[in-house]
């Protein structure tokens, strides 16, 4: 497996074929958003490939400070028909190697108490596993962005951070990417 930086025609393909399947509508930010992002430097693309086969994509936002920079994973999914194989963990494990600067990376999944039925608890309690599972760590905030409640996880690739620390850069990774009005009127902290 090699994992690779996407193309611009790349990132417009996953969008349109993948991550319309692979995200809800309401978790889904506009293409040319992404794209601002790209060109801004804000904003990374990349893939996890075998024999030129897409495995698996991670679309992150970059949160460079003074002296720190830090990620918050903004869509992440593996190929439905292999999934279970291990990819996803794999994804995870290249990390530092493709972020050496990166001290942490965020990484957001739908809390299972406002799942609307049992079937979909499950799935978003399997996800949280999964994120554990592969080193992550609760951080313990919540968060509701644009009417969707996640719980934060921190998967520390250099460092860990305390909860006002984790709180700045949650912050930071958003104001960076949205309107201040916007900001304020989507995101915020439940815990």
């Amino acid at each position: 497996m090699q994992f690779a930086e996407l193309t611009a025609a790349q990132v417009t393909q996953v969008y349109q074929e993948r991550m319309t399947a692979d995200f809800p509508p309401d978790e889904l930010k506009p293409l040319s958003r992404i794209r601002r992002a790209l060109s801004a430097g804000r904003y990374r693309c990349t893939g996890l490939f075998e024999g030129g086969e897409l495995l698996a994509y991670g679309f992150f936002v970059i949160l460079r400070r003074q002296d720190d920079t830090e990620l918050l994973l903004d869509y992440f999914a593996v190929d439905a028909a292999k999934r279970g194989q291990g990819i996803g963990s794999a994804f995870l494990r290249m990390l530092p190697e493709q972020f050496p600067e990166a001290g942490a990376v965020l990484i957001e999944s739908e809390s299972p108490e406002t799942a609307e039925n049992h079937a979909e608890r499950i799935l978003r309690e399997r996800r949280i596993r999964f994120y554990l599972e592969n080193g992550c760590l609760a951080s313990g905030m919540e968060t509701s962005v644009f009417g969707v409640r996640y719980r934060v996880m921190e998967l520390p690739l250099r460092k860990t951070h305390t909860p006002e620390q984790l709180r700045q850069i949650y912050a930071g990774l958003y104001r960076q990417i949205l309107p201040p009005e916007m900001f304020r009127e989507k995101i915020h902290f439940c815990k």
